[in-house]
């Protein structure tokens, strides 16, 4: 090879689609920074905003977060300084996005090291399989922690394998135990890792007493620093330590029985697995699907982090929580797909990037999907709660252009109604949307739960600008049961009205 291309020697097959995934990611994230964060990202938004305005241990940052997880707001206040809330947000998550990307190469090399004899095609092809999907590509400008907990929870399972293994050295298991950690502080869903770490040890007894017997001394490199991690997190679950926000009562079961809760969360799974995996789903059909696997702890990993999310009150809506497994899931679908005949290989890899290559057009690129959306209404295509940019994204986008619209001839006065969540004296609906010109910079916005006719005495209203964030189903505002300024309202949407106090005259 000439001297001038040795230095891209580096840039193998997986590194070429990791690079390409990076760089798709962040342009896709750049086309897309006029479509508002919404949602929790408000919540992340506004706790970002308090640790830069009052600092970390500030009780407003708690009140602020209620019983969410502060680490990936803390970690993107930077971002959210710099380039305000709404983009600082997404490019905290484009960046997670990233990280998680190299991890699940990291974790995957580490799968095929363990497993040498396999096809070399194995390693680039759950790479594409990982990659290649609406909701992994959505996560670049989510503005949600989801791919840094993903990518802390591979690092971890990476991390446990090693300490774990003949191969042992004094910084796994403290890289172990600071990753253990990072997890749980980024999204409580970390606890999980505890079943699985327990797991583990039971399932490698073998390789403990190997350790035991001839490096004894490796053991205390990796016990010593999980044990710490161990009580740091008891520390933290007593409230004593508050960046962890553990000290609230975070429930975990909903009040009904845990096979409705169960039945509840299957699709969500649903979900998952088709729009990750498309067509791949068909390969546990496949005659050597159930072999006797040779390594019980990753299965055990799977099943113990598939049931937790299965029984957990929040994951009915949630597709997004099983992005921790998706390179292990597609680890096993390569390993298949690669024990098939040629012809079945090139049908069912034909048919995963046809199929994902739609659904990432359809659901994350929103002029592909007003174009097809007409065409296909026959077929009534499911909106995903968390493909969120050619849905509620989408909506509020022309919801905040609206009151940009008429806000100037209703006294530049916004009554915004929301039931989602408390949020105390800071408003990052305000903040963040209008750092980000979403909102004009004179509008003066009054909040309320749910309108009520005594609003306009309170707020003084004459003209104004009705929006509810919040406004269908049992969540309803009640504007509309108003009779009394029915006369004075007119209805843009669902969910922006105009009121005029002046027609009633």
């Amino acid at each position: 090879m000439p001297a001038r291309f040795s230095r891209l020697s580096w840039l193998d097959g997986p590194r070429l689609v990791l690079f390409a995934f990076v760089v798709l990611g962040v342009a896709y994230t750049w086309l897309h920074r006029d479509y508002p964060i919404i949602r929790n990202s408000l919540l992340y938004a506004g706790i970002a905003e308090a640790v830069i305005d009052e600092g970390i241990l500030s009780p407003h940052v708690l009140a602020q977060a209620h019983k969410k997880p502060l680490g990936f707001a803390i970690l993107a206040a930077p971002l959210v300084a710099w380039l305000g809330p709404d983009a600082g947000l997404k490019a905290g998550s484009a960046l997670a996005t990233a990280l998680w990307a190299m991890v699940t190469l990291l974790f995957l090399r580490r799968r095929a090291a363990r497993e040498a004899a396999l096809n070399p095609i194995a390693l680039p092809l759950a790479l594409i399989i990982s990659l290649f999907s609406a909701l992994v590509i959505y996560q670049f400008p989510s503005a949600f922690p989801d791919t840094l907990f993903a990518a802390l929870f591979l690092v971890t399972a990476v991390f446990l394998d090693l300490a774990l293994s003949k191969h042992v050295r004094w910084w796994h298991g403290i890289t172990l135990a600071a990753a253990l950690l990072l997890s749980v502080w980024v999204k409580h869903h970390g606890f999980v890792l505890l079943p699985i770490i327990a797991a583990f040890l039971v399932l490698r007894r073998d390789v403990l007493a190997w350790q035991w017997r001839e490096r004894r001394w490796r053991i205390w490199d990796w016990g010593l620093p999980l044990v710490f991690a161990l009580v740091l997190l008891a520390v933290a679950s007593r409230g004593w330590l508050p960046t962890f926000n553990l000290a609230r009562s975070h429930s975990y079961l909903a009040e009904k029985s845990y096979l409705a809760q169960l039945l509840e969360n299957l699709s969500a799974l649903a979900v998952y697995l088709w729009i990750s995996f498309g067509v791949l789903i068909a390969l546990p059909l496949a005659p050597r699907a159930w072999r006797r696997p040779t390594n019980w702890e990753w299965p055990a990993l799977l099943a113990i982090f598939v049931s937790a999310v299965l029984l957990y009150e929040g994951a009915a809506y949630n597709a997004r929580y099983y992005l921790a497994i998706t390179p292990l899931l597609a680890w096993y679908a390569a390993c298949l797909l690669l024990h098939l005949n040629s012809l079945a290989q090139k049908a069912l890899v034909v048919g995963f990037l046809v199929l994902n290559g739609f659904n990432i057009l359809y659901y994350d690129v929103p002029a592909f999907h007003r174009l097809v959306k007409l065409d296909l209404a026959p077929l009534a295509l499911p909106e995903i709660d968390n493909l969120r940019l050619t849905a509620q994204q989408t909506r509020e986008r022309e919801n905040l252009a609206l009151i940009r619209q008429h806000a100037a001839n209703h006294d530049n006065t916004l009554v915004f109604l929301s039931r989602y969540y408390n949020m105390g004296g800071y408003r990052p609906w305000e903040r963040s949307w209008q750092r980000a010109g979403f909102f004009p910079g004179n509008l003066r916005i009054h909040y309320a739960a749910r309108w009520s006719n005594k609003l306009i005495g309170k707020f003084g209203l004459s003209r104004a600008v009705i929006y509810e964030y919040v406004g269908k189903g049992p969540e309803k505002s009640r504007l509309l049961q108003d009779s009394k300024i029915q006369g004075a309202l007119h209805q843009l949407n669902s969910r922006v009205h105009l009121l005029d106090l002046s027609r009633l005259r």
